[in-house]
């Protein structure tokens, strides 16, 4: 399933352009959805045109139709350009069971998949009970900058898939904020 982030009355951001969010993230998409139905993938869409639909209605329509992957596409944006990073997204099909919830990370910088342990180390905050939680990925050795980003621990259901927002700070050219997924 593709979602367009944002949409009808929920602008998003706005990018140098001008141009809204929910018109960037509508085309990206629809280009996403055709790119993979010409590879043979079955692809649904959470909206088509400019309307405003609720984020766990988004997840329920997912999770209703049995879809693989839910991919949230936005185009974030920040007024102060040396900020720059991707924006982070949980994914994971265990339940929620009490237990303290440590999604996999992969970090890539460029098409290089970076180590952990060795180029980068991960932390997780408040990841135990059901609510916000935080993962936060540091570079260390040659590459620097700190990424964090929250995901939703639901109670009783499936993890879902969410943007979460992402803080960069970086201290050199090999910065983190170049590709963090969760």
């Amino acid at each position: 399933m593709v979602d367009a982030g944002h949409g009808g009355t929920d602008p998003g951001t706005q990018g140098v352009s001008k141009s809204p969010e929910k018109s960037i993230t509508l085309a990206i998409a629809k280009e996403l959805a055709t790119k993979l139905d010409q590879h043979g993938a079955h692809v649904t869409m959470t909206r088509t045109k400019d309307v405003f639909i609720e984020l766990d209605r988004r997840a329920a329509t997912a999770d209703k139709t049995k879809a693989d992957l839910l991919v949230s596409v936005h185009a974030d944006s920040h007024e102060d350009r040396s900020i720059a990073g991707a924006t982070v997204s949980v994914d994971s099909e265990e339940a929620y069971t009490g237990e303290s919830v440590e999604p996999a990370v992969t970090v890539t910088l460029g098409s290089k998949t970076l180590v952990e342990g060795t180029d980068y180390t991960v932390s997780y905050a408040d990841n135990v009970e059901v609510g916000t939680a935080t993962v936060t990925v540091t570079g260390t050795g040659d590459y620097a900058g700190v990424s964090k980003a929250n995901f939703q621990i639901e109670s009783g259901t499936t993890l879902i898939q969410r943007a979460c927002n992402t803080a960069t700070t970086a201290a050199s050219s090999s910065s983190l904020s170049s590709g963090v997924t969760i």
